[in-house]
């Protein structure tokens, strides 16, 4: 396993971290959903970092994790998030600094513990001001509710800045979150504008594309109406995608040959820990089976020459691996 701090609080994680979405028990189908076990092999593997939301599941995610944890909590580094909940039926954002109190204090009651290693926001709701959430985030580290705060799926250089570049109403977030992996990267150039201001740990998650990365799927797979890989948005999955997904197997194959024993799914997690360095792949993990294969993502690294034919097949729009009697301008005129 490998280690490193999140951002400057000085909080030691493991650079994989154990996803908490399927724990929740929605939108992944059916299937064998083995949580408490995969949690213990996870922190036999030396995983400390556990990423999880208060909405997965409707809380189910962090009461899951806050039982097989309180024995050992002071080893476990426990991430959740906020601003999203469910008003009459409809999910909602909402990151009021009264609903952040009330959102960590039904968190902490689930988790089982009286502090969150890393509080995240997990979508702004657009009308608090940033500043707002900010100070209320300072408060709760003065509490002693909370050790750090992140944000994910929000750029962390939107947050208020004085002349000096120091935080407006609050401590700077020690981690951001954004989807990357091999067939949906982030745009590298913003990481690097983030990287080289923020000095936040970036927590990948999607690292293994909802599982299209790991090699088990087929083109033609059909995905239940409790899936949520039958939507569109899961791109791996459906149109152009499937081609994308299609060349970047092949080129992980073809490491394969030179990393004797690596599985696909570890060739894709050590390509986000090599591509960007101060990088946490985040994984969700339904099995202790699952883990056992992303913790053979350590202790090796693979050569520069697949490194980067790798990243030149991510940085790809999905069209251009469209056959050419498919693309959109064949079609036109």
């Amino acid at each position: 396993m490998e280690y490193c701090s999140l951002g400057t609080s000085g909080i030691q994680v493991s650079r994989l971290g154990f996803g908490g979405c399927p724990a929740g028990g929605h939108g992944w189908g059916g299937g064998v959903l083995e949580t408490e076990a995969a949690i213990r092999a996870a922190m036999d593997a030396g995983v400390t970092l556990f990423d999880t939301a208060d909405i997965y599941g409707l809380g189910q995610s962090e009461t899951i994790f806050g039982e097989v944890l309180r024995p050992v909590r002071q080893r476990a580094v426990i991430a959740t998030k906020f601003g999203v909940r469910r008003v009459d039926g409809r999910t909602v954002h909402d990151t009021r600094p009264a609903y952040i109190q009330e959102a960590l204090e039904a968190s902490l009651t689930r988790l089982k513990t009286d502090y969150v290693d890393l509080y995240q926001l997990h979508y702004w709701d657009g009308e608090t001001p940033l500043a707002d959430i900010q100070g209320t985030m300072a408060d709760l580290i003065q509490a002693g509710k909370i050790r750090a705060w992140g944000v994910t799926n929000l750029d962390p250089l939107d947050l208020p800045r004085d002349m000096d570049g120091h935080m407006h109403g609050g401590p700077a977030p020690v981690s951001y979150s954004y989807q990357h992996n091999l067939v949906t990267p982030h745009d590298p150039a913003h990481l690097d504008r983030i990287h080289s201001t923020a000095q936040a740990s970036f927590l990948a998650w999607g690292s293994l594309a909802q599982g299209a990365l790991s090699g088990k799927y087929a083109d033609d797979h059909s995905f239940g109406e409790d899936d949520r890989r039958a939507r569109d948005v899961y791109s791996a999955f459906h149109g152009a995608g499937l081609g994308k997904r299609r060349a970047l197997l092949a080129a992980m194959r073809d490491a394969q040959t030179r990393h004797s024993g690596r599985s696909l799914a570890q060739i894709a997690i050590r390509w986000i820990l090599q591509d960007r360095p101060e990088s946490i792949a985040l994984a969700g993990i339904k099995t202790p089976k699952q883990l056992d294969g992303l913790a053979g993502a350590f202790g090796w690294s693979l050569e520069p020459g697949d490194m980067a034919l790798l990243s030149a097949l991510a940085a790809r729009p999905a069209e251009s691996f469209a056959p050419a009697e498919t693309r959109s301008e064949d079609l036109v005129g």
